[in-house]
């Protein structure tokens, strides 16, 4: 064979190009003369190595292209990740929109709107994620091992790399349902039956109320598809759950709850004794009854004219009413007690002694009454407690006496005289007074001071110590009133012991010292005095 050109292709491309067949080509030189029986055969070969020779340019280009992509890390044109083109741009740029675009979806704000409350949620509230790591790693990859036809279609013809990566939005289950049953349990509502109530004196419907329920799976659905479309606003989708009893029925028979209630109210009850009784009503004391029994009876047509539905309706009475109707009770059945006193019609001490009185144990009555009112009983007998009187036989245990007509005073104990003394009683310009007193103070050589400074006493001193000549005596014994109060008479010893047995004093009534202090010995304060003319 004569002089040319052999190209032989052992590299990469060579495999890529012929599956590793070495392809050898002759080219003859322009110099030499080809045989004319091998001139058209020469042709033919020159056009074959041209066209191989401008293939190997192509498929090189398009080789370099993918390197050169691969070096810049960008992508091929026509990749699109989320709706978004990235072909022809960086890596970096798309991670960086790509995870703005992410974060943004995590972030999305939806609102439940529900005409009681709302509730705004987020997907990264309910721990969702993305899966961009897996997209961008899967767009990587397209990018890594695209094939030489489409690395050469795109870079010598103007084609487009027809691929198309879906970011997606991933909440987990069990968190999305545990914010579905939170709003929903918050939503949910039984229905209310309608009912009837005693308000002001009369039966009163009480409206129904439907329930409400709320389906959680489709909420859940919704609320997820809102989540992926970025929809604002949410509506639960829930159903309305109808009350069994209605306005309508209890209006039907509200005139028979109503008679039900009026019985229950009216029905008397007698506090007794033996000789009184006292009726009242649960509708005197304010009583409100519980028609629920009437209404359920009244509902289910039980009960007929003459009897209406629910029998002895529950009752609530206010418990100071009760009591102030029993304390009104009390103050006409109860017997006062007598207390003991003291009969001087006769001139001397007689002791009338007391009685008991009695009196309604109120507390007892007032529970008796409620129980009565609230219950089936008709009738309650009171209870009475015995009371004993203030002043009883032991207040006069002692009694001082003093006959000024006698000039004389008597010691009284257990209604005898155990002894007795000469006194001075006062003078007709001083006398001494009459009536009922008590031993005040009990002086042991007291010390005299002058109580009239201005009239009878302008003559004597301010004030006399102990010792013999004390106007006072030896011993003195104040006379109180029964109330309290000193009225500047005493018991007293005297040095004028001539003045014993008439009316000489100013006042006061004067013994022998010896008398007055026997006497100091024997009675207490607050001994009682019974002064007769």
């Amino acid at each position: 064979m004569g002089s040319g050109v052999c190209f032989t292709f052992t590299s990469d491309l060579k495999h890529s190009l012929t599956g590793g067949t070495t392809i050898d080509v002759f080219l003859a030189h322009p110099d030499t003369e080809a045989p004319p029986r091998h001139r058209g055969r020469l042709l033919l070969i020159a056009g074959a190595a041209t066209l191989v020779l401008a293939a190997i340019v192509l498929l090189w280009g398009a080789s370099a292209y993918g390197s050169s992509l691969e070096a810049e890390e960008r992508f091929l044109p026509g990749l699109q990740v989320a709706g978004i083109d990235v072909g022809d741009r960086t890596y970096a740029e798309v991670e960086a929109e790509l995870t703005e675009l992410a974060e943004s979806w995590l972030d999305h704000t939806v609102l439940i709107d529900h005409p009681q409350r709302h509730w705004r949620v987020s997907p990264r509230e309910l721990q969702a994620a993305t899966d961009l790591d897996q997209v961008l790693a899967t767009a990587n990859q397209l990018n890594a091992e695209v094939s030489l036809a489409t690395l050469t279609g795109v870079r010598w013809l103007g084609q487009e790399l027809d691929a198309a990566l879906e970011l997606s939005l991933l909440v987990p289950e069990e968190d999305l349902h545990a914010f579905v049953d939170r709003v929903a349990g918050r939503i949910d509502r039984d229905p209310t039956d309608a009912t009837a109530r005693w308000i002001g004196g009369a039966a009163t419907t009480i409206a129904h109320r439907d329930g409400e329920q709320v389906d959680r799976e489709t909420f859940a659905t919704t609320l997820r598809e809102a989540f992926e479309s970025r929809t604002e606003v949410v509506v639960p989708d829930s159903s309305v759950v109808g009350a069994e009893v209605t306005d309508v029925d209890v209006d039907a028979v509200l005139p028979t709850v109503q008679a039900s209630g009026d019985a229950t109210l009216d029905r008397a009850v007698e506090l007794t004794t033996e000789e009184q009784s006292f009726p009242v009503t649960a509708r005197e004391l304010g009583g409100v009854p519980d028609v629920a029994p009437a209404l359920v009876a009244a509902l289910a047509g039980d009960g007929d004219a003459e009897q209406p539905p629910g029998g002895q309706l529950p009752l609530s009475i206010d418990e100071d009413a009760a009591a102030e109707f029993v304390a009104e009770v009390a103050a006409e059945a109860d017997v006062a007690p007598r207390n003991a006193t003291l009969d001087t019609s006769s001139g001397w001490v007689r002791v009338v002694r007391g009685a008991f009185g009695e009196a309604v144990d109120q507390r007892a009555a007032t529970d008796d009454l409620l129980t009565a009112l609230t219950g089936d009983l008709d009738a309650v007998a009171l209870h009475f407690d015995p009371v004993e009187p203030a002043i009883t036989s032991a207040n006069y245990r002692q009694v001082l006496l003093v006959r000024q007509s006698d000039r004389r005073v008597y010691l009284y104990r257990d209604g005898e005289i155990i002894r007795d003394w000469p006194v001075a009683v006062g003078t007709g310009g001083s006398p001494t007074p009459t009536g009922t007193f008590v031993v005040g103070a009990k002086r042991f050589e007291p010390t005299w001071v002058n109580p009239a400074p201005d009239r009878w006493g302008r003559d004597m001193p301010a004030r006399i110590g102990p010792g013999p000549n004390n106007p006072l005596g030896l011993r003195a014994l104040n006379w109180n009133r029964p109330g309290g109060g000193d009225t500047l008479i005493r018991f007293h010893g005297t040095p004028n012991t001539g003045s014993i047995g008439r009316a000489a004093s100013n006042g006061c009534v004067r013994m022998y010292n010896s008398d007055v202090i026997e006497l100091y010995d024997l009675v207490g304060s607050g001994t009682t005095i019974v002064s007769l003319g």
